[in-house]
């Protein structure tokens, strides 16, 4: 597909999806790359004709540095983040800067794009059960109404994942924040993009990549320990995302050729979540 007109080959697609709602989600970390540059050519296309796109982007590395230059410890467990007062601001302030620079790459790739930032309130947070990692919360709600009125007018909806309980803000992991957006807009698609090809049962194998998995399957992946560190809340939002009612739910590698591939060619190069259907055995 290298060198191939990307609007030719997605055309047959964005008509059969002309008003249906896309949601991706896509870590901070591939910021102004020539990656991050293609993935957005291809939703820029997908919203000029048509089709209705929401980016939730994390803010990753370029959090993890700005933490480390503020002399404050960053921690982990089970791929969240433990968050101090402290650690919030510099946490917003980082977010909205890589919000303003995925708007302004997408309006100037010719899209319409705007930010969603915790000023905006979109997420509503509850705090997380595990009271040690600090101002961690829950998706409880999303304003989906704020979103739909900004898809409309066939703007990309660019939102940091945020959310706020009583003046304070709540760090959501974006890849929860995702699924809960692509549940409350009712989407069609749920595109979990990131830095490798798709699930693998052996991250050093790759052979062991599995092109589809159920449900049951998925949640084994979890139970039995096989999935681990930042891949259990990727598994997580897409067992959310599916069980919350969204029509297709896919984790790929966040390139434009794998986009392409699984959506529009319809070529099983991610790893594809489904209910019932019998999945892969591994």
């Amino acid at each position: 597909m290298s060198g191939e007109d990307p609007t030719r080959k997605a055309q047959a697609f964005i008509g059969s999806n002309r008003g249906k709602v896309i949601v991706a989600k896509y870590g901070g970390s591939a910021l102004g790359s020539p990656t991050m540059q293609k993935v957005l050519e291809v939703l820029v296309l997908f919203a000029r004709g048509g089709v209705q796109v929401v980016l939730v982007h994390g803010g990753g590395a370029a959090i993890t540095t700005d933490l480390k230059k503020a002399g404050l410890h960053v921690s982990f467990q089970n791929g969240l983040r433990g968050t101090t007062a402290e650690m919030m601001v510099a946490i917003t302030k980082t977010l909205e800067r890589t919000n303003q620079i995925l708007v302004d790459q997408i309006r100037g790739l010719g899209g319409k794009a705007r930010s969603f930032v915790p000023h905006h309130k979109l997420i509503t947070a509850k705090r997380h059960e595990d009271e040690s990692l600090g101002l961690v919360g829950h998706v409880m709600k999303v304003r989906g109404a704020s979103l739909r009125s900004s898809l409309t007018r066939g703007e990309i909806a660019v939102v940091s994942p945020v959310g706020w309980i009583w003046k304070q803000d709540y760090n959501i992991n974006a890849d929860e924040a995702a699924a809960a957006v692509a549940i409350a807009l009712k989407a069609d698609c749920f595109l979990q993009l990131t830095d490798v090809p798709a699930v693998m049962i052996n991250p050093l194998a790759p052979r062991s990549l599995v092109h589809l998995l159920n449900l049951n399957q998925a949640k084994r992946l979890l139970s039995t320990g096989i999935a681990q560190g930042g891949m259990i809340p990727k598994i997580e939002a897409c067992i959310q995302a599916l069980e919350g009612g969204v029509g297709r739910v896919y984790l790929l590698e966040a390139t434009q050729q794998a986009i392409l591939a699984q959506l529009v060619e319809g070529k099983p190069v991610g790893t594809e979540f489904v209910r019932r259907n019998k999945g892969k055995r591994w």
